[in-house]
């Protein structure tokens, strides 16, 4: 959509996302004696003002179900006027809030370095963005049979927290709201030591509660210069 922005000086023609893409897909077996027809899958994703990412999906079964939950070959179409059953389907609703300022320009590394680091990011950590911080809400809806269908809802959220100039906190967890627990939770601590690094991750509880603890040199030259400590689930056994 386009729309019309008035200055003093001229009217400027901003572009606005409605819909990023829209797919349907399906398949006809020729060679195959019944049910020819595949499910019909449905997608579709935007986002609005540039930051709020929206997905959808869907997969619909053409055929019909009998009241044992099985499938008969013919079409839902033809018998009762659907055009097919909705066997699954999900959404999701993003947005992230962060202070990211563009490609990271520097006087002190070489320009081979400086693109490595543009060109791969997560590979690398960042004090100069001062916290960051990812929100994604999900639902699925699953109704494979005649049963009553199942529903998911889950909220998670991500980000990480630069507190001063040396050290960077990262955190990971999400609520499910069918079992009203909390979901995988993991916190990481990182700490430049100038020619040595610190970095300590930790999944605080549940099934998978584990700690990893490492101090290294950052040079590639002298990587198995380290020293390390963990401890994870296997350690009860």
């Amino acid at each position: 959509m386009k729309t019309r922005q008035y200055t003093d000086t001229a009217v400027n023609i901003k572009k606005i996302k409605i819909l990023e893409s829209f797919g349907l897909s399906a398949s006809y077996n020729l060679s195959a004696d019944s049910f020819n027809l595949s499910p019909i899958g449905m997608n579709a994703r935007t986002t609005l003002f540039d930051m709020v990412s929206l997905t959808a999906s869907g997969t619909f079964d053409p055929y019909l179900m009998n009241d044992q939950g099985i499938r008969i070959a013919k079409y839902s179409l033809t018998e009762n006027g659907k055009i097919a059953r909705l066997t699954s389907a999900s959404g999701s609703v993003g947005f992230n809030l962060n202070r990211q300022k563009g490609n990271k320009k520097s006087l002190k590394g070489t320009v081979e370095q400086v693109k490595e680091i543009n060109d791969h990011p997560d590979d690398y950590v960042d004090f100069s963005v001062p916290y960051n911080l990812s929100v994604n809400y999900s639902i699925a809806y699953s109704r494979p049979t005649n049963e009553k269908g199942n529903l998911s809802q889950i909220v998670g959220f991500n980000g990480d927290i630069s507190l001063t100039e040396h050290w960077k906190i990262t955190f990971n967890s999400g609520y499910d709201f069918q079992t009203k627990k909390q979901s995988y939770t993991s916190l990481g601590f990182y700490r430049d030591l100038h020619c040595w690094e610190m970095r300590l991750n930790w999944v605080p509880f549940g099934y998978q509660a584990t700690y990893y603890f490492q101090i290294n040199v950052k040079s590639s030259v002298l990587q198995d210069l380290k020293l390390t400590k963990k401890n994870d689930r296997y350690d009860n056994f």
